[in-house]
């Protein structure tokens, strides 16, 4: 698997630092996807499973830098449809993984984990899953702007919608976000979407918020907010 998927991004520019990001990304969201399986106590066909779909759920960031060069969906497509498109309308998916009797399961877990909410009509198992790549999948991207890889920034006013969903604990959609404050907060109100509790410890066993909020310029404009997510995270902790 691991194989195929250097072959399939050996096609893309990795010189390039924003899809040497997301081969990074990738194989941290698969490592972080089987230990939460793990944390779950579930079987070795199921961890591998959590395995597959963490591997490949950017399988579409690639091609998308590529020919729009942003990662932007609504600016230009869909990564998690598109993948499911590569995936399992093109083939792609047998050179991964052959067990077709699970196909559904990954494939619902790839299409959607990028969207801001979950569709009513799934199974408890493909839910489960579903849930793994999306709580990984955050869980790395408050990493990498913990670590300056991504840039926390603050410039302009936050937007009456964008505040009123952040507390009301809501995730937000790219569409109601004017600006960067507004992505600022989008990206903290990922943890309102978290549904492990190997999630919620992860961020505090490695202080992930501090360390966004110490990466911050303007400190005091951001405080409210992070003490707002501070005090969510506590409680489900």
């Amino acid at each position: 698997m691991i194989e195929e998927f250097n072959k399939y991004t050996q096609n893309f520019n990795l010189d390039d630092s924003n899809l040497l990001r997301k081969y990074y990304h990738s194989f941290r969201v698969k490592d972080l996807s089987i230990l939460i399986a793990k944390s779950l106590n579930l079987s070795a066909e199921e961890i591998k499973i959590a395995e597959v779909i963490g591997l490949l759920h950017d399988y579409g960031r690639f091609p998308q830098w590529e020919k729009y060069h942003t990662y932007k969906d609504h600016l230009s497509l869909d990564h998690g449809d598109y993948a499911y498109q590569k995936l399992f309308k093109d083939g792609e998916i047998t050179k991964y993984y052959q067990n077709k009797e699970n196909y559904n399961i990954i494939s619902k877990a790839i299409k959607n984990h990028n969207k801001l909410s979950l569709p009513e009509n799934l199974t408890s198992k493909e839910r489960l899953f579903c849930q793994i790549i999306r709580d990984t999948d955050k869980i790395d991207i408050l990493y990498l702007y913990s670590q300056k890889a991504l840039q926390i920034k603050d410039k302009g006013t936050v937007s009456p919608q964008v505040e009123k969903e952040f507390y009301q604990n809501k995730s937000i959609n790219n569409t109601i976000v004017q600006s960067e404050i507004d992505d600022t907060l989008k990206v903290l109100a990922m943890i309102y979407d978290l549904n492990f509790k190997y999630s919620f410890n992860y961020l505090i066993e490695y202080h992930l918020l501090d360390r966004i909020f110490e990466t911050a310029n303007d400190k005091e404009k951001l405080k409210p907010y992070f003490i707002k997510i501070k005090n969510y995270l506590k409680e489900r902790i």
